[in-house]
């Protein structure tokens, strides 16, 4: 319910959000390049083939985009950082996040050859080149999800809103 007032989608509310998000995010690949074990990639590579499926609809894409959140999770071998991504999906799948994506018409597929090059650096062995592709994604994530105006044509700033 945060995430709307008055039935605007509220950008500042999403920038905070990506705040906690986006480092917790790049904790969370670091620890699991860290620890890969032969055969963990396999699963990242079949959900990133249902994200990048375009005939399979949005949401469903973007769940397993969720999916993908948890599996790194678990390469981290990190009961927390398991039990924080589980919760995490959750948060991502309910209805208000669902609805912002659906107003936002956001293409999960727009960060599949970012995943790509987390993948290729991973396979060859290049865990630096892996996190900094990381880095890339989580940024690509957190982009400003409109050209800092809300829905009603406002501009957005972190705290306050000015027309």
């Amino acid at each position: 319910p945060m995430i709307f007032h008055g039935g605007r989608l509220d950008v500042a509310l999403l920038g905070e959000l990506n705040e906690v998000i986006h480092p917790l995010l790049a904790e969370m690949g670091r620890l699991a390049i860290a620890r890969l074990r032969p055969g963990d990639l396999g699963g990242i590579r079949r959900l990133r083939d249902r994200v990048a499926d375009q005939v399979r609809p949005r949401e469903e894409r973007f769940g397993a985009l969720r999916d993908i959140l948890v599996v790194l999770a678990d390469m981290t071998r990190n009961r927390v950082w398991q039990m924080l991504a589980r919760r995490t999906r959750v948060l991502l799948a309910s209805a208000p996040m669902c609805e912002a994506r659906e107003r936002l018409r956001r293409d999960p597929g727009r960060i599949v050859p970012l995943i790509d090059a987390c993948l290729e650096a991973l396979e060859a062995g290049h865990p630096d080149e892996a996190r900094e592709a990381l880095g890339r994604l989580v940024r690509r994530i957190g982009e400003s999800p409109t050209d800092g105006r809300d829905e009603g044509g406002k501009t957005t700033r972190k705290g306050s809103t000015t027309r």
